[in-house]
């Protein structure tokens, strides 16, 4: 039987919090899931971490990026939906169970978040206003905590791959073009994100400088390049 969900982990020289991951995963009051780990040219002992566990699909390319990465993912993915955890993050261990209970109430939900909130893995002494106050906040709306239906990707697409980061941001855009309703939130804390020494940066900015309608407009591009048409 094919599972319902397959949840994407992609990976990059995370091997200190991959176990963490992993296990918040397999902690799922749901079950009928599968987990496909795609390991973007780690130079750690990445798979080292991940032949200690059983039924986890690993594939490994070379080191191309996150959306070159969760591309071969939701390629090889067999589930209806699809969930991904980042590699260095954690779910809660009710997050699949409370997100399937939500779909079979709304059966015209295609993609459901969940809230989210942040955690420190630095101390807080190293880190600036901007940061801390990150760090005490939640928030909805966060790709990586969603449950999306696999069809959209064929629909409107996998993600871009010429960007660097945001490509989570570019692929909402380009389903908002497409009229899907992306209101669907569980407000509920399920998906724990950390911010660490190494993605500090990378979280300010995308909070304060990303340049929201240069997004949406690559979004756009993006479509009428790939002769894809939109729903009126």
């Amino acid at each position: 039987m094919e599972p319902l969900i397959s949840v994407v982990v992609v990976t990059y020289n995370r091997a200190r919090y991959l176990k963490e991951a992993l296990d918040s995963i397999l902690r799922q009051t749901f079950k009928n899931y599968e987990i496909i780990l795609v390991d973007d040219g780690s130079v750690d002992n990445t798979k080292e971490i991940v032949e200690q566990y059983e039924g986890i699909r690993y594939i490994y390319q070379e080191h191309g990026g996150i959306s070159k990465a969760r591309n071969t993912a939701v390629k090889a993915a067999k589930g209806k939906w699809i969930a991904t955890l980042d590699s260095d993050d954690l779910w809660k261990k009710e997050k699949l169970q409370k997100q399937v209970d939500y779909l079979e109430a709304h059966p015209e939900c295609r993609i459901v978040y969940t809230a989210f909130c942040n955690f420190a893995d630095v101390s807080e002494d190293i880190l600036n206003e901007r940061q801390a106050k990150l760090l005490q906040s939640a928030g909805r709306s966060y790709l990586p905590s969603a449950l999306i239906d696999a069809r959209l990707f064929d629909e409107i697409g996998l993600y871009d791959e010429t960007i660097e980061w945001g490509e989570d941001i570019e692929w909402i855009f380009r389903s908002r073009f497409f009229k899907i309703d992306i209101g669907h939130c569980i407000d509920e804390v399920l998906y724990l994100r950390r911010v660490h020494g190494s993605n500090i940066s990378i979280t300010t900015k995308e909070i304060s400088n990303l340049g929201f309608w240069k997004m949406a407009s690559d979004a756009y591009r993006k479509i009428k390049r790939d002769g894809k048409q939109l729903k009126r």
